[in-house]
C-alpha cells in the first residue's frame, strides 16, 4: 500500500486542547510503518491557535463548530487528502498498538464498534462508532451528502438539549442507513473502550482505546495511558 492519510478533528474549544492533537499525531508517528499525511479538520475556534500545533500537521479550516468539522472526512475527496486510504481517529483515543493492523484491514469501509460488553441492546451489535474509521477509494461519501442535504447543521451538541437535525451527526447517519450502506466492523479486541474494557488494565491485543464520555485520558493515572499517550 502506498502513502495513507490519518485524520482527526478539533473545534479549538471545550475539553480538548492543542495538546490532544499533538499527542495523537506523535502517537501515529510511533505506531505505523506507513508514510502518512496527518490532516486536521479544524473548527472555527482553531483560528489563531495554529502555532500551537505540530508543524507537520496539515490544517483544513472548515468554519464549522462543535463536532461538525469532522464531517468533511466523509467527502469523496476531502481537502488536503491525496491518498486512496484514509483513517480517522478521534482525539479521545489512546493508541496502544500498531496502526498497521487497522490500515491493512481487508475492508474498504470499516468502523469501530459502538457497543462493548454484555449489555448490547437489540440491533446494537452491528452499530458503528466512527471514532476509528477506515475508508478507501471514497467509500462512505453518502454521509457527507446526507449532511449537505440536511443543510449542514452547525448547532451546539453540548448546550442544545433539544438538538437540531442529525442529532447524532455522522454516527446517526451511518447507523440509520446501515442496511442501505453496509460497512464492516473492527473486532472489539482491537478497538476497545476504556470504561467498559480497560479500567483494570490494558487489553493485550488492543490497538486503540476509546475514552468516550468521562474520564478522558488526561484524567486518569494508569501507567499504560502515560506510556502511550505522549
Amino acid at each position: 500500500m502506498d502513502k495513507v492519510t490519518i485524520c482527526t478533528s478539533w473545534d479549538g474549544n471545550g475539553v480538548y486542547t492543542a495538546d490532544f492533537v499533538n499527542r495523537l499525531h506523535s502517537s501515529c508517528l510511533r505506531n505505523t510503518t506507513y508514510d502518512f499525511d496527518f490532516v486536521l479538520f479544524a473548527g472555527a475556534g482553531v483560528e489563531g491557535k495554529q502555532s500551537l500545533l505540530n508543524k507537520e500537521i496539515k490544517i483544513v479550516q472548515t468554519g464549522l463548530n462543535y463536532w461538525w468539522q469532522g464531517m468533511l472526512f466523509w467527502m469523496k475527496r476531502p481537502p488536503r487528502v491525496k491518498t486512496a486510504t484514509k483513517l480517522f481517529l478521534d482525539l479521545d483515543l489512546v493508541i496502544t498498538g500498531s496502526l498497521d493492523v487497522l490500515l491493512n484491514w481487508p475492508s474498504d469501509y470499516c468502523y469501530s464498534r459502538d457497543w462493548h460488553g454484555d449489555n448490547i441492546p437489540a440491533g446494537g451489535e452491528t452499530d458503528a462508532n466512527p471514532g476509528v474509521t477506515l475508508i478507501r477509494n471514497g467509500e462512505g461519501s453518502y454521509v457527507w451528502e446526507e449532511y449537505v442535504r440536511a443543510g449542514m447543521p452547525n448547532w451546539n451538541h453540548i448546550i442544545d438539549k433539544k438538538r437540531g437535525s442529525l442529532p447524532m451527526a455522522a454516527q446517526g447517519i451511518i447507523n440509520e442507513k446501515k442496511k442501505e450502506h453496509p460497512f464492516d466492523l473492527f473486532p472489539a479486541n482491537l478497538c476497545t473502550s476504556y470504561k467498559l474494557k480497560a479500567k483494570n488494565g490494558l487489553p493485550p491485543e488492543s490497538v486503540t482505546v476509546h475514552f468516550h464520555g468521562r474520564p478522558k485520558q488526561n484524567e486518569v493515572n494508569d501507567e499504560w495511558v502515560k506510556e502511550n499517550w505522549r
